[in-house]
């Protein structure tokens, strides 16, 4: 990698656009999933990253010095274990700071409170398998509906 490419990657230069941006989303209250079950697992970013969601890659929060300490302690090759990672100063402290309503931008931008749930809706079937039958009378059953 290149150092325009590491540049790019790493240490973003941030605009005024950016900052604009920046202060819209930063004032949204949040409603973290990350801390329930309607976000149950982490991201993995393409660099080898374990990151709180899969909504946090981006360009954006590697603006964010705090995103970037977190990023720095969370390359997977770099442990034995997902808990090492979890136990970090950095990620306790991300911890932390979600449970109090401070979290990075994209944090603000997706899990802002909101009157209804906008971006995943799924509906849990209960069937006791797949049956040719099943294709023209269905013989599942709706268990529930869980918005996030």
């Amino acid at each position: 990698m290149d150092k325009k490419q590491e540049q790019a990657l790493y240490k973003p230069k941030r605009t005024a656009v950016d900052d604009t941006k920046i202060e819209k989303y930063m004032s949204h209250e949040l409603d973290p999933k990350c801390l329930d079950d309607r976000q149950p697992s982490f991201g993995l970013t393409n660099r080898g990253e374990l990151i709180p969601c899969c909504w946090m890659d981006n360009q954006v929060n590697r603006h964010d010095e705090d995103y970037q300490k977190l990023l720095a302690v969370s390359k997977i090759e770099d442990y034995d274990s997902i808990d090492e990672i979890l136990f970090t100063d950095e990620w306790i402290q991300f911890s932390k700071n979600i449970s109090n309503g401070i979290g990075f931008i994209s944090c603000h931008h997706v899990c802002k409170k909101r009157e209804t749930p906008q971006h995943k809706r799924e509906s849990l079937y209960e069937d006791g398998g797949f049956d040719l039958d099943d294709v023209f009378g269905s013989t599942s059953k709706k268990v529930r509906i869980r918005e996030l």
